[in-house]
């Protein structure tokens, strides 16, 4: 009996690393994959599994696909009590309250990914040395580029990395106490395009990034791609914790709904657990 326990828990060590790997690289697929294999070596996914694909969805920005695995969490807790089966069917059919409460979640922000000092650091100095070659900067690879589509019919603004992050942010005019407008605030970087419809001077106007280094103009087509540690982006970060929220009040208000609440929690506080342990990083 002990070797058959100590046998689970290094197979559930060993699925629990790779369906996180592949979470992390955003492959859900193939971590969806490892958890099939996983159920069909007998080894229960456990709350430590599902957190961690969780994360990598916040981390990534994908609200829906953290959602979905909030569902097998709450749905394989719930199953994994006695008479598990028959209590997540009673709780599906009284309102189908999971179901919904993920499709009434309202999720409306998606703000730009936030560098870390250390990634403006490295970017800032990418940066000095492209600029000493006279090169451009096509990608933004030495800055930090505006969210896709966050100003309509307009292309992504790239600022420089000392900004640490590329939008309209509180104090975006105002970096390291000098007038960053023109820098650091999207909306302006990109009001000031040459050849744009403000008409700014040519001695002030920003080229396209394909021929100057940030502050410049995202040709179309041209994808930035993010560095690794970035900060959350935060529809995930209210997204989580408020599907969470509506479970709960989908559950409580049903008859006996304050006891059917405990007893989900006590079953291996599976959403308190969720809400508390996923690492999503606030914006600063």
């Amino acid at each position: 009996m002990n070797k058959d326990i100590a046998l689970k828990a290094v197979l559930r060590h060993f699925f629990t690393s790779v369906v996180s790997a592949f979470a992390k690289l955003g492959d859900f697929r193939r971590s969806q994959a490892w958890v099939d294999r996983m159920n069909a070596a007998q080894v229960k996914a456990d709350v430590v599994l599902y957190n961690s694909i969780v994360d990598a969805c916040s981390k990534v920005g994908n609200v829906a696909e953290a959602e979905r695995w909030l569902d097998k969490m709450a749905e394989a807790g719930v199953k994994a009590g006695t008479g598990g089966e028959e209590s997540w069917k009673a709780l599906e059919k009284a309102g189908k309250i999971f179901s919904a409460a993920k499709k009434n979640a309202t999720v409306t922000k998606k703000c730009a990914p936030r560098l870390t000092k250390a990634v403006m650091l490295q970017r800032a100095s990418l940066a000095r040395s492209w600029a000493a070659a006279k090169k451009p900067d096509p990608t933004c690879a030495t800055g930090v580029a505006s969210l896709k589509g966050a100003i309509a019919d307009k292309p992504q603004a790239c600022c420089p990395s000392y900004c640490g992050e590329c939008s309209d942010y509180a104090a975006c005019s105002s970096v390291r106490g000098q007038n960053s407008e023109g820098a650091c605030c999207a909306s302006k970087v990109l009001a000031l395009e040459c050849g744009g419809p403000e008409k700014t001077p040519a001695n002030k106007c920003l080229k396209k990034c394909s021929e100057a280094m940030p502050p410049c103009i995202m040709e179309e087509g041209e994808e930035w791609s993010p560095p690794e540690v970035t900060s959350a982006a935060e529809d995930c970060n209210e997204a989580v914790p408020e599907w969470m929220s509506k479970a709960e009040a989908g559950v409580k208000a049903g008859t006996g709904g304050d006891e059917s609440w405990k007893a989900l929690e006590k079953a291996g506080k599976i959403f308190s657990a969720a809400k508390k342990n996923s690492t999503v990083t606030k914006h600063a």
